[in-house]
């Protein structure tokens, strides 16, 4: 949860580059709003793609400039932020929005490592003709993935002071994205990745999860 404006939001949102949704509630009494409104924002590469303000009954009210205009007069709200489960894929517009072509920046799909001989399943022998039973399938172990996950909330007001990269790994480790994912988006070194993870797993705000 994040207590700041719409400006500061936005660049913050921009520093890290953040892929996902925003959400907080717009009192009453701001511009013509008689009762607390839903305020939602999809976010993609740190720019906001669209912005609407829903009523209680979830009807959209306002969308876009309009809306982003209203939520500015407001006082520091409550943010809270949802990442995506892939970071790749932009956020859907609400269906009352008619969408626009977005602005998406194409990245390189990731070369495909495929294994030396000296990794392929190993040949079972050939066996006498009396055997008639099928052998069992020789599966190979199943490689174990590391997935940072922030282990607590840090104010906007700390974050702010840490190094850019701390900030980018913080925002990403959303427990959906392996550590190598991480540093290939963030262009950090194996080894400049694992420093700056034992640092801040040392401080206390990023746990390690592991899923097979």
């Amino acid at each position: 949860m994040y207590t700041v404006t719409l400006t500061a939001l936005n660049r913050m949102l921009r520093d890290y580059s953040y892929n996902g949704w925003g959400y907080a509630t717009l009192p009453a009494g701001i511009g013509h709003i008689q009762e607390p409104c839903r305020i939602v924002l999809s976010i993609y590469q740190g720019e906001i793609k669209t912005c609407y303000i829903a009523g209680k009954d979830g009807q959209v009210l306002m969308t876009g400039k309009e809306a982003q205009g209203l939520i500015e007069q407001a006082n520091p709200l409550s943010w809270s932020l949802k990442s995506y489960q892939d970071p790749e894929t932009p956020a859907p517009s609400h269906p009352a929005i008619r969408s626009s072509s977005p602005d998406r920046t194409t990245r390189p799909i990731p070369a495909l490592h495929l294994p030396s001989p000296s990794q392929a399943r190993p040949q079972v022998p050939a066996m006498e003709p009396r055997v008639t039973r099928p052998l069992p399938a020789i599966r190979p172990p199943q490689a174990t993935q590391i997935y940072p996950l922030r282990a607590r909330e840090i104010p906007f007001t700390e974050l702010s002071r840490w190094p850019r990269k701390w900030r980018q790994i913080y925002m990403l480790a959303n427990g959906n994205m392996t550590i190598d994912k991480i540093a290939t988006m963030l262009t950090l070194s194996p080894q400049d990745m694992r420093g700056i993870l034992q640092t801040m797993i040392s401080q206390g705000v990023i746990i390690l999860r592991q899923s097979s």
